[in-house]
Order: C-alpha cells, then structure tokens, then sequence
C-alpha cells in the first residue's frame, strides 16, 4: 500500500473528502486565508475531471464539453505548490480511521491527516420500486449521468419515444428542459406530486405562471398524482423502460425516466468510521456538525450537502459555500502574526435563489414563505386597479377558475400570526426578522407572464422577503434590503426608518409635521421637531426639506427667510447664487428655456452676455444653454442683463424634480 509522506516543514495536512462545488471553494478559501503557511491541502474526487460547476449541468447538452464547465481551468491545479496543494481525480476514499487519522483509497493510497473535511455531497433519491439496472432510468446529478443519458437517447430504438421527468422542483424543470432541447425525445412530460411546479421556492400563484410557460413551449406536466412503479419488458436478458405506473391508476408511456425528487447525503464513509450522523437516532440523514461544523470525531469536520446542522441539510449551493467559508476562516485566522480572531459560528443560512428555468426567470428571497404561515382562517385582501379599491379573492383561484384576460394588478393583502398549529410550516431555515403579522404586495401580469409578491413587516417599515417570476430585476437590491435588516438585527443594532439623525421620524412623517405646524423655513423646522435646536442640516435631510417646503408652501426662491447666506439658510452656495459652482471656483448660470423655445432677440442677448464676460456655452440635455466660467463677482451683472432680457432661472441648481425625456407612439 501507497502511503503518503507527512510534509517535513511542519506543515498540518486538511484532506478533503471530495472535488465538488463545496470542496473546491474550501480549498481556494483556504489557500488565500493561509497566509503563514500553516497547511498542505489534500483532496481526492472520484470523478476524472476537476471541479465544475454542477448548477450549469443544463448547459452540456449544448456543448458536449464539461472544460467549458470547470471552476478553475487545468493549469490552476498544474500552477499549484505541491507543499501547500496535492490533488487526486478519478479517486475515490474508502475508508476514514479517525482514530489513527488516515483515509485509504480505491487505489490503495493511504493518507494521514490532522484535518479531514468531508465534502461528499448528495446523491438522487429513488424510491423503492426503482432499479437503477432497468435501462431508461436515469438521476441527473452529474456529467456521467448526462453522458448516458446522451448515448440511450440517441439509440434508434429510444429516439423520437416519449421521455418523462418525475419531480418538478429546480433540478425536475432543469432536466425537462435539457430533454426537450435534446429533440431526441418525442414528447417530453413532467409529473409532479404538488399542484404546480417549484412549490418549495413559489405559492400556487407564482406556480401557475411558471405552468403556462412551461406548456407554451410544449412540455406537459402532469400535477397530483406519482409514479408507484415502473413498467418494463425483457430485451436481450435486461429490463428495458416502457412506461409508468401512476397512483391515479394510468400509465405514463415512455423510454426515457428521469428521477429528480430530492437528495438524500452521502453520509456511508462517516458511519462507516462511526461519525454520528442523523439517521441513526432517526431524524432523517445527514452527518451531524455544531455550529463549527466539527463533527463527533475529533479534527473531522462536515460541510455541504452531507453535513446536517441543526437536524437541517440544505441542497443550496449557497449554504454551502457559506460553510467553506467559517471553515476555513477557523482553521486559518484564529491564530495570525497580528494576533488572533474569534471563531464564526454557523447560522441560519440564506435560501435565497435566482435562476432561469425552462426560459422563465424564478427568484426567490428572504422569508419567502412568511405570510402562508402567519394567516388566520379568514384574510382580508384588496385589490389596487384602476385607482380603485376592489374585492379580491384570498385565496388563489384554480386553473379553472383563472380568467386568462384578467389585466395586471397589484394585490395587498394583511396576514396575521396564527394562533394554532395547523398553519403551514416553515418550509426552509430562514429565520423571519418579524414573528408578529404581516402585509403582502402582490403584483400580477398574465399578459407578460410576471408574478411578484413582497412580504413586509405588519408596519411595512421593513420587508422580510418574497418572490419573482418573469422579471427579477429587482432581486438584487431587495436581497440587500432583507440581509442589512437580518445582519443588523443580529449584530444588536436598534432598527430605525429615520431620514438622518437631525431627525428622529420618516419622510413621510417629517412632511406631515411640518404641513400640521405650518413650519416654513429650516430654523423653524430644527427649533420645533429637530433632534438638536440649532442644527445646520446634512445632505441628506436640507434637500428634502427644500423639496418639501416647495410643494407644500411654494414661496419665491429669494424669500430672505430662505435667501439669505446664513449658518442655518435651507440654501447652500448654488441655491443663493443661482449658479452651479464648478471645481475651478466660477460658476455656471443656467437660464431658462421653456419647452426649447427661444426668440432671436433672446438668442443675441445670450450670445452678447457669454462674449461679454468670456463664458463657454453648451446646450445642455434638457434644452437650455449654458454659460460656464463665470466669476462670482459677475453674477449679479449677468442676471441683471438676462432679467431685462426676460430670462429667469432654469431651477437647476437645487433640484427636487429630474428631467424625465419619453418618446410616445400613436
């Protein structure tokens, strides 16, 4: 037996069980965190091929080559120091002696460890009546499952048969559609336990938009009902698929069975050398971690999608990535030449997804879920259309019922915390920042197959999560909005909607204020409501009350109460003069050009007024001229000569309301 030497340098050997998406990102994570030195990382993946990325597994019908799917290219692996990175392909560990810190492999190498990270992933689960010898069944887990399913549809005898998907959660659609793109297949089926497609990731009405465009592009889907057992004949002393057995009593025809309904861990190698795991004490699978993701062997540690935390797995490429990175920040900087840093703990980890399916966009973020959790028996619900308040049903209509005319609408609607424990469960590990109740937005457009519901905390000060079909434009920045709220709930920061800290209230309540008290300058406004009496105001606060004051009280811009140069004026240098300052020190004046008309006479005037004090023109984006470099001395003079004119200010100095250009087709 091959055995490995130990590294003479002193250096700790991590071995990782594992070159998937999550072992990887272990390893490169750590090779940037390892600033001292301190390890040699040693991997072996029983696949031939280096990591790649599984989430595009879709993408290899198109081209046939699994290169185009690397994480890193080859010569990443051939560029690495072999005291700090050793890797293994097309080799499988066998055996784990945590006792004697060593792993064996299947080519009888044997390696010591002071570290080992198992990454082993998952595998499909199959349901009992399904042997995996029948030809035509397949999982869709990774590039060999691809490649046979590329070489039995292309036989003569499967081509052009029916092919059937069961399971219609991410993987089920992403499989469906790799079929249906293969054009090997005649037609090409989805059957799925739940009423609609994606039910873990969407509610039923998100569900039926990402139905229809499922069937537009002609792939059947099949709801309510599941295979019980497969249908096969005997063809040279092998079974070969021929159909489905459905719990409806019907047969689904087909050559082709593709299984994608759920994952369970790779947890063999861990009970085998007696690492806890979960299905020994009878709480599903998974290799049982702490929140250090240690597992009950000393120096094993478990990440990805065997590792179970919290009696939880996760099938997310996220929360995996997520534990790669505590890990290798504990294993690399609690102990630095600057000193050392506490250990990070797991926690809830987020679900958030966005993906493209089947040629329609799906996200989904926060706590998705929360108002299915939180409603009473009965919901009041209404409906914004047209600028009216109507009636809507609370509860979602069934395809029968839906009214495929029916226009786009955003719904509100208000849901409570339960009082009892029939409500539906929470359906993934994302903690709500709020338990109490809920409001939803929800906006529908059948026409243009986009679905969107945002569920915010019962004030509506903070939004806790929602989900997307059709148009995820929006899912970055309210993915922002929902980790800010969470981080800094769970950092110990108090929340706050306030403008900025001259004030302690909202916009919104700040207008209502000052329209109530009939405040009309700053200084009346920061004597009255402000948190500190003799303020001056930031940015952020002084354009708002200008904007504020100019809708409710709309008073002359040179008002003295607003005009004159003092510490605490509402007006800062560009408002009082009337002229933008630019880097230089001079100024820009901007008159006015209403709608781009101009006379001849006005023309001159201008021309005149720019030769006269040496000022650059330029017609600018919203119509006007120009005059740049005046000095400030000159100001007075050059608006003395445009007011006889008959300009007066283009209002572009301290503005509240933005050009908006549209071009309209009749």
């Amino acid at each position: 037996m091959e055995q490995d030497v130990p590294p003479s340098d002193g250096r700790k050997t991590v071995f990782v069980v594992g070159l998937g998406m999550v072992g990887i990102a272990f390893i490169e994570k750590l090779l940037n965190l390892d600033t001292m030195g301190r390890y040699r990382i040693v991997t072996c993946g029983e696949e031939v091929h280096f990591a790649y990325n599984r989430v595009a597994l879709t993408d290899y019908f198109q081209h046939r080559n699994v290169e185009k799917l690397y994480l890193n290219e080859p010569e990443w692996y051939a560029q690495q120091d072999p005291s700090r990175f050793v890797c293994h392909t097309g080799e499988a560990v066998v055996s784990i002696d945590v006792k004697a810190h060593t792993v064996t492999t299947d080519k009888d190498r044997m390696i010591h460890y002071d570290y080992c990270v198992l990454a082993t992933g998952s595998e499909a689960t199959l349901p009992d009546y399904v042997d995996r010898n029948v030809k035509g069944v397949f999982v869709y887990r990774n590039i060999s499952d691809l490649n046979n399913m590329l070489e039995y549809s292309n036989r003569d005898s499967v081509r052009g048969t029916p092919a059937t998907v069961i399971g219609g959660g991410l993987l089920g659609l992403e499989a469906a559609k790799a079929l249906y793109d293969l054009e090997t297949a005649g037609d090409v089926t989805i059957i799925h336990r739940q009423t609609f497609p994606l039910s873990r990731q969407l509610d039923a009405a998100g569900g039926e938009i990402v139905l229809r465009r499922i069937e537009a592009i002609g792939v059947r889907v099949i709801g309510n009902v599941s295979p019980r057992a497969l249908v096969t004949r005997m063809e040279d002393g092998s079974q070969v698929l021929e159909g489905l057995e459905l719990s409806d009593g019907s047969t689904a025809p087909c050559s082709i069975a593709v299984f994608s309904i759920g994952i369970k861990p790779r947890e063999e190698l861990a009970k085998a050398a007696g690492i806890r795991c979960e299905g020994e004490v009878g709480r599903g699978t998974g290799i049982i971690v702490d929140d250090f993701l240690k597992t009950s062997a000393e120096d094993v540690f478990a990440i990805g999608e065997c590792a179970s935390w919290k009696g939880k797995t996760y099938g997310l490429i996220a929360p995996g990535i997520e534990m790669a990175d505590i890990l290798s920040f504990n294993l690399a900087q609690t102990q630095t030449e600057v000193g050392g840093f506490s250990e990070r703990r797991m926690n809830d980890p987020d679900l958030s997804t966005k993906l493209k399916l089947v040629g329609v966009d799906v996200a989904s973020f926060g706590d998705y879920f929360a108002d299915q959790r939180r409603q009473k028996t009965e919901v009041s619900k209404a409906s914004i259309e047209g600028g009216k308040l109507t009636p809507a049903t609370s509860e979602p209509l069934s395809h029968n019922q839906r009214d495929p005319n029916k226009p786009k609408v955003w719904e509100t609607t208000a849901a409570k915390k339960p009082r009892d424990a029939s409500s539906p469960k929470k359906r993934h590990g994302h903690a709500s920042a709020n338990e109490g109740p809920v409001e939803t937005l929800t906006y529908r457009d059948p026409f243009g197959g986009v679905y969107k519901k945002y569920i915010f905390s019962a004030d509506g000060k903070y939004i806790l999560g929602g989900m997307m079909v059709g148009d995820t434009s929006d899912y970055v920045k309210l993915l922002a909005l929902v980790k800010k709220k969470a981080e800094m709930k769970k950092a110990g920061h108090e929340l706050s909607n306030n403008l900025c800290p001259h004030f302690a209230m909202s916009r919104a309540e700040l207008f209502n204020v000052i329209k109530i008290k009939k405040l009309k300058t700053l200084t009346e406004i920061m004597e009255a409501i402000g948190v500190k009496k003799d303020s001056v105001g930031c940015e952020v606060c002084k354009p708002v009350i200008g904007s504020i004051l100019a809708s409710l009280w709309n008073e002359h811009v040179m008002n003295p109460a607003h005009h004159a140069p003092r510490s605490n004026s509402n007006q800062d240098t560009n408002d009082r003069f009337m002229a933008n300052i630019q880097r230089n020190g001079t100024f820009s004046v901007i008159p006015r050009i209403a709608a781009g008309e101009i006379t001849p006479d006005k023309l001159i005037v201008l021309g005149q007024v720019a030769h006269k004090y040496g000022l650059y023109t330029k017609i600018t984006g919203g119509q006007r001229i120009d005059l740049f470099g005046a000095q400030k001395a000159d100001l007075p003079s050059i608006w003395k000569e445009l007011v006889d004119a008959g300009f007066e200010s283009g209002h572009a100095y301290g503005t509240s309301l933005y050009m908006l250009c549209v071009c309209l087709t009749f």
